[in-house]
């Protein structure tokens, strides 16, 4: 297999033209007996014959040592051979040169991390996915892909309070029949 791993997953999970019955994804924590897990896209998957064939023909492909379901969670082992091969493939490249523009050559990422509450005090696990973020993005980019970087400050906390704070303020919560969150004026929002 001379294609991305999860190209060629797509093409053999594939349904009948349409959207794949499963996504492969690596699992959130790593694993001791399985590299990837599968994730169904319908929740009935264990009653759905295109989903169950989709199962039946990832098994059988080469580069599957093991497929396991545990409840209802699909994993994965790949075949020892095959992540050596492409680990191999990749040592050979010259270091020097930095000879890797063609992995994710023509390939679009948008990574989305950090997203900090405002409301709240930044703490270390923040520092951490800032870093490994921009360290994602910027292997992407050395790899030749074209990446987007977007890093979210969430502030509604404070927009939501105020908001609240004005309808109390306001009275109208308490009026039968009144829709409190329907303010008439500016300021009927603004605070004292």
């Amino acid at each position: 297999m001379d294609s991305n791993l999860f190209d060629n997953f797509d093409e053999t999970g594939g349904g009948d033209g349409g959207q794949a019955p499963w996504a492969l994804r690596a699992p959130y924590r790593p694993h001791g007996r399985f590299d990837l897990m599968l994730v169904p896209r319908s929740e009935e998957w264990e009653d759905d014959r295109e989903a169950l064939a989709a199962l039946e023909r990832i098994e059988r492909e080469p580069w599957v040592a093991a497929m396991e379901r545990d409840g209802g969670k699909v994993w994965l082992r790949l075949v020892d051979g095959w992540i050596e091969q492409r680990g191999s493939a990749l040592e050979q490249r010259d270091d020097a040169a930095g000879d890797y523009g063609d992995l994710a050559g023509g390939e679009r990422f948008a990574l989305n991390f950090w997203d900090a509450n405002s409301t709240k005090a930044l703490h270390i696990g923040h520092l951490r996915n800032l870093s490994l973020g921009n360290a994602l993005g910027a292997a992407l980019t050395q790899a030749g892909g074209e990446v987007e970087r977007r890093s979210i400050i969430c502030d509604v906390g404070r927009s939501m309070g105020e908001a609240m704070a004005g309808v109390v303020k306001s009275g109208r919560h308490t009026q039968p029949g009144s829709r409190g969150d329907h303010a008439t004026t500016m300021d009927d929002l603004k605070l004292p």
